[in-house]
Formats: C-alpha cells, structure tokens, sequence
C-alpha cells in the first residue's frame, strides 16, 4: 500500500486552517509542532495554488470554500485513494474486456469449425459428392 505521507501533511496544515485566519507567525509555529523535516513554503504554495487555501494582503491566511469542502470529504488522503481506486477498477475492467474478447474469438472460430465440417458431413453434401464419382466413372 502507498505511503501518502505528504498528502497526510497537507491534510493536517489545511485542519489546522480550519479554525481561521492565520499569520505566518502561528504556521511557522504550528509546523515545528509537526516535527517534520520539510520546509513550510512549498506546502503553504501547494495549498494555495490548489485553492484550498488564500492569503490576506501578505500577513493572514484563510481557508477558502473550496478547502473546507475538500476537508469534509476526506482530504487529500482520500482523494489520492479515490484517484488510485479508480485507476485499480479501470484495469481490472480492461482485463475483462480483454479475456471476454478472446473466448468470444475463440467461441466464434469454433462454431465456424463446427458449421464447416456439419456442411461437408451432410448428407446433401455425401450424395452430390458421390452423384459426381459416378458420373465421373460413367464419361
């Protein structure tokens, strides 16, 4: 299973956004509380180039709408889940239309066999064959 320690990072600053309008004095502080070994700023630009995220003339942050919906539907986490989930049904699918393919090919040339030889064993087929040897023999 995927680690998605990243997206858990950025679920945690926009939680943390949550509870208003934050300096960068109050970040700053809030992400040495996280004890990770990252810097702040591309988190912080992530953020708010996905729109999750807007800042208030250079000193406050907030979280916009569309942060707030995406934290109610489960964050990034369970956006990256959902994408990889998808992606897992979309091959799974494929698979089958692949396999569901072949033994429709492999049905259909049978029953082709089949049509071929029950035509050259009817017994329309035997007497024409056998009319011919002896007209043949008859010339």
């Amino acid at each position: 299973m995927r680690e998605y320690k990243y997206f858990k990072i950025l679920d945690d600053i926009l939680t943390h956004f949550n509870g208003g309008n934050l300096s960068i004095t109050e970040i700053t502080i809030y992400w040495v509380g996280l004890n990770v070994d990252f810097p702040l700023d591309p988190f912080l630009d992530k953020l708010v180039k996905d729109g999750y995220i807007s800042q208030h003339d250079s000193k406050k942050y907030f979280i916009t709408l569309e942060g707030s919906l995406l934290l109610e539907s489960g964050g990034y986490v369970s956006k990256e889940k959902s994408k990889e989930l998808l992606a897992t049904r979309v091959e799974n699918n494929e698979t089958r239309v692949r396999r569901a393919t072949i033994w429709a090919a492999i049905v259909g040339g049978l029953l082709l066999i089949w049509e071929i030889v029950s035509f050259f064993l009817s017994k329309p087929f035997i007497e024409m064959i056998q009319s011919n040897i002896k007209n043949f023999f008859k010339l």
